[in-house]
């Protein structure tokens, strides 16, 4: 087998898979490629290389996702891997930084201010350690991500009412999600809360028809953690967390479910379809 027979790549829309001169060939289904042929793989593609023997299935033919890789003396390398278009580093259970899909396959990065857009390659740092970020390119088509499966009607965050249920002392927070006529039941968590704070700024300031939309609901961040009683990393956590329980609950777009500013520390709901009702 030559040390290079073929290479399989994202094309930007497609998985590939191209026969790098091989002496013994590259088959695809049986097929022998071409030297130089592209090939469109599909999901559960059988190819071998020089030896019919030697057969490799393609199991998952979504597009890739982000991925980043811990290097330097601190802590060792380690990799970490986006799960459901979002990624956490240095972890999930402490995210100082937030890498998160956006429309179109793009992804960005969200560090304590605004969401920027992810550099393939570009070195990340947090926690003393030091991380080299892999992104995909982008995907030309469509307007929602790419690494989940068409839903139909997709769920997006412009397309959702978030519906909160109180208790009357305030200590049991209900999270649903109504999107047209199908309601998501998100059951009780403790970011809850955080969201609720949140929705509740939307609301006072929805009515204020002399203030423009652009200024309506933003929160400083140190005020948020002081109204639940935390300490201002919390929110970071509660914004990690929020995200990634409306990505598992197929919100395509769930890191766009906040907005922030880059030099006041604010931060408000991208969406002010909320409604509160009591329990």
């Amino acid at each position: 087998m030559s040390a290079e027979h073929a290479a399989v790549f994202w094309s930007g829309e497609r998985w590939e898979l191209r026969d790098l001169g091989s002496s013994n060939g590259t088959f695809v289904e049986g097929r022998r490629a071409a030297h130089g042929e592209r090939i469109l793989l599909k999901e559960g593609v059988r190819m071998s290389f020089g030896s019919d023997a030697d057969r490799w299935v393609l199991v998952d033919a979504l597009p890739p996702v982000a991925s980043a890789r811990r290097v330097g003396r601190v802590g060792g390398e380690a990799v970490q891997v986006a799960e459901k278009g979002l990624l956490a580093l240095p972890g999930a259970d402490d995210p100082e930084i937030s890498i998160f899909e956006a429309e179109k396959g793009r992804w960005l990065v969200e560090a304590g201010g605004p969401a920027r857009p992810a550099v393939d390659g570009e070195t990340l740092t947090c926690s003393g350690s030091t991380w080299i970020l892999s992104v995909p390119p982008p995907f030309p088509g469509g307007v929602v991500p790419t690494t989940h499966r068409d839903l139909g009607s997709p769920r997006l965050i412009g397309l959702l009412t978030l519906l909160f249920h109180v208790s009357r002392d305030g200590e049991y927070v209900k999270l649903a999600l109504v999107h047209g006529a199908e309601t998501i039941d998100m059951s009780a968590r403790v970011h809850h809360e955080f969201l609720l704070t949140l929705a509740r700024a939307r609301l006072s300031a929805k009515e204020d028809a002399s203030t423009p939309e652009a200024e309506k609901g933003w929160l400083y961040v140190d005020d948020v953690a002081a109204m639940l009683g935390v300490e201002p990393d919390r929110v970071n956590m509660a914004i990690y967390r929020s995200r990634q329980q409306f990505a598992e609950s197929g919100v395509l777009n769930a890191g766009a479910l906040f907005e922030r500013r880059p030099t006041t520390r604010q931060i408000r709901l991208a969406t002010d379809r909320v409604e509160i009702r009591p329990l």
